[in-house]
């Protein structure tokens, strides 16, 4: 979803066409922005997560070029390699075609998938 003005939502919806939300999304959606705690303990929990992503990233060699709380990019010499590798093992991440060596990784979710994470790359 998109908060903004009617001239750029009526700008995004000519170019978008239109995209349904449910009724329930919508509740939610609406429920989870009114909710200032919840947002604030999100937004540090997304930042810790971000973080430590970062720490894996770096302790595997690569260099942290940028980024969101809900994914980095990265950068290796081997890249490519590594994008391939780590889809082999279930692992799937996102190759920046402009930059053979910068890989964009999701923020993981839980830890056991940050420490499956640590595990493949430690294997590369």
């Amino acid at each position: 979803f998109v908060i903004t003005s009617h001239s750029v939502g009526a700008t995004l919806a000519d170019t978008l066409s239109a995209w349904p939300v449910s009724g329930p999304a919508i509740e939610i959606g609406c429920a989870a922005l009114s909710d200032e705690d919840w947002a604030d303990e999100n937004v540090h929990r997304l930042e810790a997560a971000a973080s430590r992503l970062d720490d894996i990233l770096q302790a595997a060699g690569f260099t942290v070029i940028g980024g969101t709380a809900l994914f980095r990019l990265a950068s290796q010499a081997s890249g490519w390699r590594v994008f391939h590798q780590l889809a082999q093992q279930g692992i799937l991440t996102r190759p920046i075609r402009s930059n053979g060596d910068a890989i964009r990784f999701g923020v993981p979710g839980r830890d056991e998938d940050f420490e499956r994470l640590r595990s493949a790359l430690a294997t590369l």
